[in-house]
């Protein structure tokens, strides 16, 4: 929720926040969203979970422990 007056403000950090996370962990986030009502609860927990085993052995997941370790802001790529 945006403070009065400050929507502007609180979208462009919105779109800021998000045009820096990985974009393989969005898309899958996004495909998530998509499917969730076509799946029950335990299906989607499946879900979730399948995508997250994918997501880990992709260098942008290395990217984002190592810049978590080294306390900097993570570069993604993609990959």
């Amino acid at each position: 929720m945006a403070p009065d007056g400050d929507v502007r403000v609180t979208a462009q950090r919105l779109a800021e926040e998000v045009a820096g996370a990985a974009p393989a962990a969005l898309l899958a986030t996004r495909r998530l969203i998509d499917t969730a009502p076509n799946r029950t609860f335990d299906d989607q927990l499946d879900a979730e979970a399948a995508s997250i085993r994918g997501l880990v052995t992709t260098a942008d997941f290395a990217e984002g422990v190592t810049a978590f370790f080294e306390r900097r802001r993570p570069e993604f790529t993609g990959a």
